[in-house]
């Protein structure tokens, strides 16, 4: 069969969810610049200077997936922690790997929708308070995850960070950040795309000097401007050293004033649970660090936690008449300040 071209329906790096297998046409993505292209059985594969690259060779590090699997990208075939997670909560941005993994791991922790929820809840409440506790209206979004649907009128439902920051200063400004590709795709397309003061950015907070490099985030950090970053159920998906080499330096990066929102899967809330989400992810190629309370901390060292410290989710200003399971959750949540580096 001949490969024909046709146009892009979708932003770049932006596969739709019900992808199926029509041969070998090839669409060809409406940024060429971008430098991929999409088969119409879902897959992607990187465009080196418009010629695809053979099977089995060798791509450019930024063409790996979440994960870091590189090449042939194809994600029909391969579980996302941030599909996974939108299938638990509701969403329709998934595959059946996502369905199959997913269904693992509520074997291991039958709460881990609500778990997940309660995190979008209260990132809605940790940005809301940063707004309006300090004053900042600039945000950095790290690992910000597929965009969700707000349903109903329920006035506890979770916001996009934007519009959680806008509803106390309007002129909030939000850069969204995934290393993802069909994530950032969807970012820039449904959140980026419809607000005036922000945008999207493809990058791996794991790669500080790439990510700072960009000019979206070059913009944000802007001297004498604090920033607040959020890391919201971002360092449990990375490594010892590569978390505290990214709070590091963004303690010695940020400017004065700013502020880091951290939440984390914690080891110590559900020993067992965690150890088996950990087994059931490394079975799909995905790592997951869950950390006890002391490890989270020691990640922090260089951080000034604000009140009431490092808790568990639940117990982080809770809000009232929140739906659900009551507890405390099996995260812990933390707003710290950054101090003065000389």
């Amino acid at each position: 069969m001949t490969i024909s071209d046709t146009a892009c329906r979708h932003t770049p790096l932006c596969p739709p969810a019900d992808a199926s297998d029509h041969g070998e046409a090839r669409v060809v993505c409406c940024r060429p610049e971008q430098g991929w292209s999409r088969l119409c059985n879902g897959s992607f594969r990187f465009d080196d200077c418009g010629e695809l690259l053979p099977d089995g060779s060798a791509v450019p590090a930024h063409s790996r997936d979440l994960c870091g699997r590189p090449g042939f990208v194809n994600w029909s075939h391969l579980p996302s922690v941030a599909r996974v997670m939108d299938h638990l909560t509701g969403g329709s941005d998934h595959y059946q790997a996502d369905r199959d993994l997913a269904a693992a791991l509520l074997e291991a922790a039958p709460w881990l929708p609500h778990e997940w929820a309660a995190n979008r809840r209260h990132g809605t409440r940790a940005v809301r308070a940063i707004a309006s506790r300090y004053g900042i209206r600039r945000f950095l979004d790290l690992g910000c995850g597929l965009p969700f649907s707000r349903k109903g009128d329920d006035e506890q439902a979770p916001l996009h960070t934007y519009e959680a920051a806008a509803s106390v200063h309007g002129d909030a400004c939000v850069v969204y950040v995934d290393n993802d590709p069909m994530v950032a795709g969807h970012a820039r397309m449904v959140l980026a795309e419809q607000h005036p003061f922000t945008a999207a950015v493809e990058a791996d907070a794991r790669q500080f000097d790439g990510l700072v490099a960009t000019p979206e985030v070059q913009a944000l950090l802007a001297p004498g401007r604090p920033v607040a970053v959020l890391a919201h159920d971002l360092l449990s998906w990375v490594s010892d050293r590569a978390a505290r080499d990214l709070v590091t330096r963004l303690a010695r990066r940020l400017p004065a004033g700013s502020v880091l929102s951290v939440t984390h899967a914690g080891l110590d809330l559900a020993p067992e649970a965690m150890e088996a989400l950990a087994d059931r992810y490394a079975a799909a190629g995905i790592d997951f660090f869950p950390r006890s309370r002391q490890g989270i901390q020691s990640l922090l060292a260089l951080w000034e936690l604000e009140s009431p410290g490092l808790v568990p989710t639940g117990q982080w200003h809770p809000a009232p008449h929140i739906p659900g399971p009551t507890g405390n959750g099996f995260s812990y949540a933390a707003i710290a300040y950054r101090p003065e580096v000389s």
